[in-house]
């Protein structure tokens, strides 16, 4: 489930756009202690972390994005949910044959970095393309969710976020909560 906020849409918007002009492709991670809900979202923005970014793919230090995550949690205690997204700018939210190659590693990678696989795990995609239009404050940031996924209108882009199952397989609902 998506909580109806603004505030943490506006966060995840922010994630998805990096900071950057050049729009690339980037990774972060929504986390909660919960098994359905995210509440935290990490932010793996630093350059350290990525071999390469370009608009059409990103090569990342998995291992050490995991790490960082991992080491955000006292006492080496694990979330109950983890989502790791990526994501395509200007694109859809269609798992590449990359995509699926590295999504096992992926989530390995996180079950070493915390010691543990008692975590739900969902692999995401964050896509993004520019609306043409410019919504009115109503319209901005009020997240519609369907199949497995939630969409929502920016002040530039279109946004559109995709769950997936821990291989890139099997689409995950996607719910908006009011809570």
């Amino acid at each position: 489930m998506f909580p109806d906020s603004r505030d943490f849409m506006q966060k995840v918007e922010a994630r998805g756009l990096n900071g950057a002009h050049n729009r690339v492709e980037t990774v972060y991670v929504l986390a909660g202690n919960s098994y359905t809900m995210p509440t935290d979202l990490f932010r793996l923005d630093n350059p350290s972390y990525y071999k390469s970014a370009t608009r059409r793919s990103v090569v990342s230090y998995g291992r050490k994005m995991a790490n960082k995550v991992a080491a955000l949690y006292p006492d080496g205690k694990a979330p109950k949910l983890l989502v790791r997204f990526h994501t395509h700018p200007g694109g859809s939210t269609r798992p590449s044959d990359a995509d699926r190659q590295s999504a096992a590693q992926i989530r390995d990678t996180f079950a070493e970095a915390f010691g543990t696989s008692d975590f739900e795990f969902f692999q995401g995609i964050h896509a993004y393309k520019d609306h043409g239009s410019n919504p009115s404050p109503s319209e901005r940031h009020s997240p519609t969710a369907r199949s497995n996924s939630v969409s929502w209108r920016g002040e530039q882009y279109r946004h559109e976020l995709a769950l997936f199952g821990p291989k890139f397989q099997n689409p995950r609902k996607a719910v908006v909560s009011d809570d």
